[in-house]
């Protein structure tokens, strides 16, 4: 077992902003969007079994003076699965939600946008913790900017609830990928027996989607390949 840990949002915890800004109730930059991530995994699979994500500025006190923090945990081990992260805003007939980072391709973007409300919002850590809260359907990124560090955590709160974090470009460009044991096949794994030296033997180098749902996810594969993204990949 090993476990990585880091302050995701950098930017925003560096630079103290403390603008509020907010669209359907998610944070979109700020304090607000600064998450401490813990994660554990096995090493033989790569499986992400344990998370914690602590939000260190989830609110201001009454007087303003401080923050308080709010944590969620979860455990995905053999027969044992179990988590804190519970729905937060999941009215039975809201707008499909996706959090993407403004970085995105716009070709990508209007494609999202077809069917689901778009979000930008700050932080990976933080956008995957607004799909398992319920507060997003899903975290879409199709660039290689996040790592294990980023992930980890987050994962195992999502696998935990039968969702996952799968590889952008493998479950894009997969011939199919329909149920929830195909999902499994395109989960990150977290071993960097990978050939690349250094930092770059732990990223996320084909993008990540962050789901609860695994219907939502096999939705938007299909989405994707109806719309030609991957054909000129």
């Amino acid at each position: 077992m090993d476990a990585v840990s880091t302050k995701n949002s950098t930017a925003e915890y560096i630079q103290a902003k403390n603008e509020e800004k907010e669209a359907l109730g998610i944070q979109q930059y700020g304090l607000k969007c600064v998450c401490v991530l813990i994660g554990a995994y096995e090493i033989r699979s790569g499986k992400p079994i344990l998370g914690v994500v602590n939000q260190p500025f989830f609110k201001r006190r009454t007087d303003g003076s401080k923050w308080e923090s709010k944590f969620y945990w979860s455990i995905d081990y053999g027969p044992d699965r179990a988590t804190s992260a519970t729905s937060q805003n999941e009215p039975p007939l809201r707008e499909k939600v996706a959090v993407l980072s403004s970085s995105e391709s716009r070709e990508l973007q209007d494609v999202i946008a077809s069917h689901y409300k778009i979000v930008h919002t700050a932080g990976a850590g933080y956008k995957s913790l607004l799909v398992a809260c319920g507060m997003a359907d899903l975290y879409v990124l199709s660039q290689g900017t996040t790592y294990f560090w980023d992930t980890c955590g987050p994962h195992a709160l999502l696998s935990a609830q039968g969702g996952g974090i799968v590889r952008f470009d493998e479950a894009v460009s997969a011939s199919r990928a329909r149920t929830r044991e195909e999902l499994l096949e395109k989960q990150v794994q977290y071993s960097s027996e990978s050939g690349s030296a250094g930092n770059e033997s732990f990223r996320n180098a084909g993008g990540i989607i962050a789901y609860r749902n695994p219907g939502d996810v096999i939705e938007l594969l299909d989405l994707l390949r109806e719309k030609g993204y991957m054909s000129n990949k």
